[in-house]
């Protein structure tokens, strides 16, 4: 080594046998839903044990950890410097479509825009408080094989429309475009009858949680399928 400082090159293994550890611990955690391809699957859930209690994206950070610490052993600074750019745009490409699907999903399941873990490192940006209740918030629903409960929604309605359809997203809002006006619940009427058709639920089984006068709106579906819910923002 250069200088004859060891250190890069210790630190460098310790980092590539964790990021391999913790990649390998993910991929075992995920087990038949591990995929390389962003697919929903059927009975596909948010996996919430093992790793990706405390981070998002276990396997990503396990990738970057191996880059970090390849860079680290080979003790130079323009390894260190690629890895930064490269692998940082390359792992960020990556987990951006993954990270709008996964947070649909969680909302989907636990009526909350936020998620319980940060995406690539433990807390991140997040009080300990905070996310010891979304834990607890996740363990209301998840288990195996996965959510059997009802699916809660936001929905953004959109009275009058000359195309009526469920489809799309205002922020994290499914977009339900209706033909009736907002006058005496008729559009509330209507919207609840296309998320029940969208879902392929009976009507009784979509209910208002909150928003009868606004135009955002909480619905539980029982019965829905959080795969339909990703599909439809989509659209």
């Amino acid at each position: 080594m250069a200088g004859g400082q060891v250190w890069p090159l210790v630190v460098g293994l310790v980092l590539i046998l964790a990021g391999i550890g913790l990649r390998a611990w993910s991929i075992a955690t995920l087990g038949r839903f591990f995929q390389y391809q962003i697919r929903v699957q059927s009975g596909h859930h948010v996996v919430t044990g093992g790793p990706y209690r405390y981070v998002r994206h276990p396997s990503y950070t396990g990738i970057a950890l191996i880059l970090i610490g390849i860079a680290l052993a080979c003790d130079d600074v323009w390894s260190l410097l690629a890895v930064a750019v490269l692998g940082g745009v390359g792992l960020g490409c990556a987990s951006t479509p993954r990270n709008g699907s996964w947070n649909r999903r969680w909302a989907a399941n636990t009526g909350s825009s936020r998620p319980a873990a940060s995406a690539w490192c433990p807390g991140c940006g997040e009080p300990a408080g905070s996310r010891r209740r979304r834990n607890r918030n996740a363990a209301r629903w998840v288990g195996a094989p996965g959510h059997t409960g009802p699916v809660r929604i936001t929905v953004r309605v959109r009275p009058g429309s000359a195309h009526p359809g469920v489809g799309g997203a205002y922020g994290d809002a499914l977009v339900v475009r209706v033909s009736p006006r907002a006058v005496d619940g008729k559009a509330t009427a209507a919207a609840l009858a296309a998320i029940a058709g969208a879902f392929g639920v009976p009507r009784q089984a979509v209910t208002l949680v909150s928003g009868a006068a606004s135009r955002t709106k909480v619905i539980d579906v029982a019965g829905g399928d959080p795969a339909v819910l990703d599909r439809l923002l989509a659209g």
